[in-house]
């Protein structure tokens, strides 16, 4: 493990600056990346990215919920990541993440990952972690199949994109199961 516990082998995980406001206006003018993800959001001008920006940096963590940026190890932002519906009495928690589309392929997300869940199952103590797919998203749904997510179920047409509902798939992984996969990914 690195001196700093959120340095993985390719991405670091940091808060929010103010200058990051640059970076969200250009991610959210993807929508197709963009209905990959929570929602499609309506493009902000430089003010209201400025703004969202500051908010975001200014924040304290809401319990266990935080919302962080993934740059490379070289400090370019390359996406963010957070976690949320954090619940320390069943001890599970969800997360997003999204990567800019010009860093697909390069495996920041399944790095980021990995430092984050090092923290959350080894320093927070959950048991349990929960991701929501949207069975459009091929992309995702194979990237959490090769990080060793199992497929848990299927909750149909709960999401809204392009005018129609979508199926959200449910993938798991408990601190067991991700223990196991992060000593074979450190051993090789």
């Amino acid at each position: 493990m690195s001196a700093n516990r959120w340095e993985g082998e390719r991405v670091r995980l940091r808060g929010v600056d103010p200058a990051d406001w640059e970076h969200f206006q250009r991610w959210e003018m993807d929508s197709e990346a963009q209905s990959y993800g929570w929602m499609e959001h309506m493009p902000k001008g430089s003010e209201g990215a400025k703004k969202f920006a500051a908010e975001k940096s200014a924040a304290l963590p809401d319990g266990e919920n935080y919302f962080m940026i993934i740059e490379t190890l070289d400090g370019t932002p390359v996406g963010s990541l957070n976690t949320h519906a954090c619940d320390k009495v069943n001890r599970r928690f969800e997360y997003g993440i999204s990567v800019e589309r010009e860093h697909w392929a390069r495996g920041y997300a399944a790095d980021a990952l990995r430092v984050l869940f090092r923290f959350m199952f080894e320093e927070r103590g959950y048991n349990k972690v929960n991701a929501w797919v949207y069975a459009f998203n091929d992309r995702s749904r194979r990237f959490h199949e090769k990080f060793g997510m199992v497929l848990e179920g299927r909750a149909r047409e709960t999401h809204f994109s392009g005018g129609l509902f979508h199926d959200e798939l449910l993938f798991g992984m408990t601190a067991a199961e991700f223990a196991a996969l992060d000593a074979t990914t450190t051993a090789s």
